[in-house]
C-alpha cells in the first residue's frame, strides 16, 4: 500500500498537535495501529477511518479515500483477514511439543522419530525413558 494515505495522516495528526497516543484514545484504537496505518502497513476499517475523521477534524476525507488493499488472499480466508483488521491486538500461543513430563509414549516416540538425521529403533529406545 502507499504510504501516502499514512503520510496524510500522520501530518494532520501533527498539525493537531497530537501525539500517535493521544490520537489513538480519541479513536479508541492502540497506538501501535495509529503507527502502522501512517507507515502504511496497515489500511484502517471504514468505520476506524470515520473516527480518524472525527477526531482530526478533516469533514469525510480519511473515510472517502480509503487506499485498496492489494494483497489477495484465498476465499476461505477473507473473513480472518477482515477481522484481523478489525482487532485491536492479536495474540497467539502455540507450543512446540508436549512437555516430556506430560507426553505418551506414543507422542514421544513420534517426536523423536522427526529428528534430522533420523535415529535408529534403538537410539529411539534409549533416549525414551518409560
Amino acid at each position: 500500500m502507499t504510504s501516502t494515505y499514512g503520510d496524510w495522516l500522520r501530518q494532520r495528526r501533527e498539525a493537531a498537535g497530537l501525539t500517535q497516543q493521544q490520537l489513538a484514545d480519541m479513536t479508541v484504537m492502540t497506538r501501535s495501529h495509529i503507527a502502522h496505518i501512517e507507515a502504511g502497513r496497515r489500511v484502517p476499517s471504514k468505520e476506524d477511518a470515520r473516527r480518524l475523521d472525527t477526531a482530526l477534524n478533516t469533514g469525510d476525507v480519511l473515510s472517502s479515500f480509503l487506499p485498496t488493499e492489494d494483497v489477495a488472499v484465498a476465499d476461505y480466508f477473507e473473513s480472518a483477514r477482515q477481522l484481523e483488521q478489525q482487532a485491536v491486538m492479536i495474540r497467539e500461543f502455540a507450543l512446540s511439543f508436549v512437555p516430556g513430563i506430560l507426553q505418551t509414549e506414543a507422542y514421544a516416540r513420534a517426536v523423536l522419530n522427526t529428528a534430522f538425521p533420523r535415529v535408529s529403533d534403538e537410539e529411539c529406545d534409549r533416549r525414551l525413558v518409560t
